[in-house]
């Protein structure tokens, strides 16, 4: 099932679930018999996560300048119209799709008006310290992302909603 919400890019193409394949060739990533999809704030330790949990996967590696080179630093350098912003990340909603498809556990933040199978917030003031100790990263923008995701949750209970990484590291015991 697509828990994917408004898109306007709709189902992904076999193009893109060829190259989220070669990518779990390339990587040798441990595929799951169902897909997951967690989405954060920035800021809030998703890569310290991934980087203890190798059954997870960051978006950020399959879409940033390591392989995809759709997410890249120097686009998020850059300015773009609000248009521009939607169609990108529009995309990026296609691309978890696919991936969560595939059987990856994915986590990430880079999204339009996808409906993760989890969200993750940590404590505020956690948060906060984080995101102080990165020069690539606003409290402003990590507040913004993290306030949407609040609200998607209460939109969609069926979400499930941690304030802790521990306890997505066993989406199998996940009620």
């Amino acid at each position: 099932m697509l828990r994917s919400a408004g898109l306007g890019f709709g189902v992904p193409s076999e193009a893109i679930r060829e190259i989220v394949k070669s990518w779990i060739l390339a990587r040798g990533v441990r595929t799951h018999d169902q897909g997951r999809v967690i989405l954060s704030p920035p800021g809030s330790g998703k890569s310290y996560f991934v980087e203890r949990h190798p059954d997870f996967v960051d978006i950020d590696e399959f879409l940033g300048d390591g392989f995809l080179r759709f997410h890249t630093e120097d686009w998020t350098r850059e300015q773009h119209t609000e248009d521009e912003e939607r169609v990108h990340y529009e995309k990026c909603d296609v691309y978890l799709a696919a991936m969560r498809e595939a059987g990856l556990w994915v986590v990430g933040s880079l999204f339009w008006d996808y409906l993760p199978d989890a969200i993750v917030i940590i404590d505020e003031q956690r948060h906060r310290s984080y995101v102080d100790r990165r020069e690539d990263l606003s409290w402003k923008h990590a507040d913004k992302v993290r306030s949407f995701l609040l609200s998607l949750a209460k939109r969609h209970p069926e979400i499930q909603v941690f304030s802790e990484w521990d306890p997505v590291a066993r989406p199998t015991e996940w009620s």
